[in-house]
């Protein structure tokens, strides 16, 4: 007859609380994948947002024929906007009527455009560049602290009923 050998009490206790922490760490990637979408997300509302305002603002300089007012409400948008890369205002035929150029570059950029109408047969496209890396690198941080507390959890928790 042959004998079967069972492991020891500490050996389950250890093959639970590894099965354990292999179950928490997924959750915990799960959580931050699903927390990286939702801030991109709000990154990208917030990008359509503003470039929704600006083009009724430089929809209304246009109505008025007034291109330099345009031109300059294009430059101060972009100066003063932390996230905004590249601003573009084009005519329909691809002419720049307006631009903005931020001098640092971005590494992580969302593109949008929008098309506006002007007067009986004005048409315009409004372009934007929008920097992601703020949000990206706050995503970033937080991930970095929470993978840091369950690292420590991890190590700390086997030594602690000692």
């Amino acid at each position: 007859m042959m004998r079967r050998h069972l492991p020891s009490a500490s050996a389950r206790i250890w093959l639970v609380y590894i099965l354990a922490m292999l179950v928490f760490g997924v959750l915990i990637f799960g959580f931050l994948r699903q927390q990286n979408t939702a801030a991109e997300a709000v990154a990208k509302a917030a990008a359509e947002q503003e470039l929704r305002l600006l083009r009724l603002a430089v929809q209304q300089d246009l109505e008025r024929s007034q291109y330099r007012a345009a031109s300059d409400l294009v430059q101060a948008w972009g100066f003063s906007g932390t996230n905004v890369v590249q601003l573009r205002l084009l005519a329909a035929r691809g002419e720049v009527i307006a631009a903005y150029q931020r001098a640092q570059p971005a590494t992580q950029t969302l593109e949008l455009s929008d098309a506006l109408e002007y007067s009986y047969t004005g048409r315009a496209s409004l372009q934007l560049r929008y920097d992601l890396a703020p949000t990206l690198a706050g995503e970033a941080r937080f991930a970095a602290g929470l993978i840091g507390l369950y690292l420590l959890a991890a190590w700390q928790a086997p030594f602690s009923s000692t």
